[in-house]
């Protein structure tokens, strides 16, 4: 099954790579020497890493504060570096690994709190979308536009979901627990699917929701967003931050679908995509998706790779620790 879904990802990749080669000029790549501004390869690289520092703090408050800040953090380098070159979002279950392993936090609360923060940039992401859809007036401007109606289904669908499973939790066990047996796979259900319930309700109550919540809008607006906003003056392609918006809730609507590895050629072709919509060149859009996708690829992928040694060195240190006594 694992290899079926990396074949899948990989030939999604492969169709949107070719598609993009065919039709565009490669030689657009060399007109970037003629304008981009190397400058902004500092603030690139600091706001790349600060755009992290939330994102690690809401894992830690996530976690309901059961993980140290520091570990919350190394976990937080190491899963998205990871991302960078494991398919099918690999990171995400290493940043798991080391969670289970440097605290007492089951398995299934782990999951469940990733599960969480997924929808948590799911909303988030949507509601940028919509709103930078807005504010910059895409669609016939006679009626609500296709995609915001849209996005505000799936928005009322997940925290309807959400809120089936704190209030009606019992109810929602019962009837999974029939569906398995129909199938004749209840041990599975209660084994694998009935723990992540749990652990979900009890973590979906505003005391805890709050902070994440608040932590996760300015990771977005104040940390992605600017990080595109500087990589995108860095390549000499300015882009107002209504229009950035706008791009990065296409960046992350591309790289929810499976595909290889950091979102090889799938992220590509959604940002040429909001590209046209903004009434933009296809070219400049292609242009732009290879910079951000190099330059965060480098980047985050170094970063991971520095999160990995210090995972290495604490580990040794651990086992000298256990050896003295």
């Amino acid at each position: 099954m694992k290899n079926k879904k990396l074949l899948l990802s990989l030939f999604i990749s492969a169709i949107a790579i070719g598609f993009l080669l065919f039709k565009f000029d490669l030689n657009e790549f060399a007109k970037v020497q003629e304008r981009w501004n190397p400058l902004f390869l500092i603030p690139v690289l600091i706001w790349n890493i600060l755009a992290m520092i939330p994102f690690s703090l809401r894992w830690y408050y996530l976690l309901d504060r059961k993980l140290e800040i520091k570990k919350s953090m190394l976990s937080a380098f190491l899963g998205v570096g990871a991302n960078m070159v494991l398919p099918a979002r690999g990171g995400d279950i290493l940043r798991l690994y080391y969670c289970k392993n440097n605290s007492d936090i089951h398995y299934a609360t782990l999951v469940s709190q990733l599960f969480i923060e997924k929808v948590l940039d799911l909303i988030i992401v949507l509601l940028i979308g919509a709103g930078s859809f807005l504010l910059l007036g895409l669609g016939d401007g006679n009626s609500s536009p296709t995609g915001i109606f849209i996005s505000g289904l799936v928005v009322l669908g997940v925290l309807f979901l959400l809120v089936l499973i704190r209030f009606a939790n019992s109810f929602l066990i019962r009837m999974g627990r029939m569906v398995f047996s129909w199938i004749g796979k209840e041990e599975i259900f209660i084994k694998s699917l009935e723990p992540h319930l749990e652990a979900l309700k009890n973590f979906l109550t505003l005391r805890k929701l709050l902070i994440p919540v608040a932590i996760t809008v300015p990771t977005w607006l104040a940390g992605y967003a600017v990080t595109y906003m500087f990589e995108s003056y860095l390549i000499g392609i300015p882009l107002e931050y209504t229009s950035i918006l706008f791009i990065v809730f296409c960046g992350a609507m591309g790289v929810a679908v499976p595909s290889a590895p950091s979102g090889l050629g799938v992220f590509h072709a959604s940002i040429v995509s909001g590209f046209v919509l903004l009434g933009l060149r296809s070219e400049d859009g292609f242009v732009f998706a290879t910079a951000v996708h190099l330059l965060q690829f480098i980047i985050l992928s170094l970063l991971g790779y520095l999160a990995y040694l210090i995972w290495m060195v604490e580990k040794k240190g651990e086992s000298k620790e256990k050896n003295r006594s």
